[in-house]
């Protein structure tokens, strides 16, 4: 994140402490990741699974943790689109 300029600062509050209601039955791992993000590669007819398909593919199946693990970190779901969205637009076409 830091390298598309999103700052990875802790936020050390009360709030940032996480609270779970109740603990899943199963939270999705590594494989599911790969799933989700193979699947939404080709929805989009990509040859091939890229950066912003995990990024779509946690923010799938992790919901909330995920926004909530990024503002942890000190950023927004939001902010880190609109980062993503900004580097695309500077990356010259040829």
């Amino acid at each position: 994140m830091q390298a598309l300029g999103v700052g990875e600062t802790p936020i050390d509050t009360a709030a940032a402490e996480p609270t779970l209601r109740h603990k899943p039955d199963k939270v999705p791992g590594v494989e599911e990741v790969t799933d989700r993000s193979r699947d939404m590669a080709l929805h989009r007819g990509a040859p091939a699974v890229g950066t912003i398909d995990v990024l779509f593919a946690c923010f799938d199946l992790y919901g909330p943790a995920f926004e909530r693990a990024l503002y942890v970190r000190g950023t927004t779901r939001d902010e880190l689109l609109e980062r993503i969205a900004y580097e695309v637009e500077r990356v010259p076409v040829d």
